[in-house]
């Protein structure tokens, strides 16, 4: 499930999908680069010290 606002990824580049057992991100802009995955604990423990 993609969950990045489209109109985000224009300005911020970025994109986030989740899965079962892993949160998948990478910059949408730069489709062949780096991309990283997180367990889904870890990307929530981000977001609750990013907000």
């Amino acid at each position: 499930m993609l969950i990045s606002d489209p109109a985000e990824v224009s300005t911020a580049g970025g994109e986030v999908a989740t899965c079962p057992h892993a949160v998948h991100v990478r910059d949408s802009k730069v489709t062949d680069g780096p991309d990283f995955s997180v367990a889904p604990e870890a990307w929530s423990a981000f977001l609750g010290r990013a907000g």
